[in-house]
């Protein structure tokens, strides 16, 4: 399926989201997207914790999104939730222990990677995001940066996240960087994705631990 078409659907899954809830002028909405995270990996511990941070911050009337950037073109099936937290609190806690259960099991066993589209899972998420009227927009790159090739994922071209926050792990350099000289390579790769969401009008922040995430998460 096209990207333009996957748009489409996921213009439609927040019109019916939001076509009876109340106002959205100050609430959150978050699009997860998840990809290879080297389960058992110290980069798999921090951004599940990350993940549970995440919707701990969120409340009553929050958006939230999961997408999977495993394939090699991003379409309507990668998204896998699309949900407004319900008005009553005791039901959206029920929501978000459903939420951290699935995306906890996402990262747990990922399965196998065919591909990695993470420029179409940004586009998705920006449309989704937009959708959602929410003050607050943010975008949440559950994987590890370092795999797969800038070539491979949608050339260099800026990606127009105006309006968005992009939040992105800076995982601690892997063991081999230095026998291999590549230490550079993690901080070539952030710079890559930086450049593509700055100059299409978003802001990009990295993290090393959870617990810096909920300066963009607070009311």
């Amino acid at each position: 399926m096209s990207r333009k078409a996957a748009w489409l659907w996921l213009m439609f899954s927040v019109g019916v989201l939001s076509g009876c809830a109340d106002t959205t002028g100050q609430a959150r909405a978050v699009f997860v997207l998840i990809g290879p995270a080297g389960a058992g990996s110290e980069t798999h511990a921090v951004l599940r914790a990350a993940t549970d941070v995440i919707l701990a911050h969120l409340s009553s009337g929050d958006f939230f999104a999961v997408g999977r950037i495993d394939t090699p073109y991003f379409s309507p099936q990668n998204v896998l939730t699309t949900v407004r937290l319900h008005r009553r609190p005791t039901v959206a806690n029920g929501q978000k222990r459903l939420l951290q259960h699935q995306i906890g099991r996402l990262l747990d066993d990922p399965g196998e990677e065919s591909g990695r589209d993470l420029t179409g899972g940004l586009l998705a998420a920006v449309e989704f995001l937009k959708k959602t009227a929410a003050a607050r927009r943010i975008i949440f790159i559950a994987a590890d940066v370092r795999a797969g090739g800038a070539g491979a994922e949608g050339g260099d071209f800026p990606i127009q996240v105006e309006g968005c926050r992009v939040l992105a792990l800076h995982p601690a350099p892997r063991p081999q960087a230095a026998v291999d000289h590549k230490a550079d390579a993690l901080d070539d790769r952030l710079g890559f994705w930086q450049r593509r969401i700055v100059s299409g009008g978003g802001g990009w922040h990295t993290f090393t631990s959870p617990e810096q995430l909920a300066e963009f998460l607070a009311p």
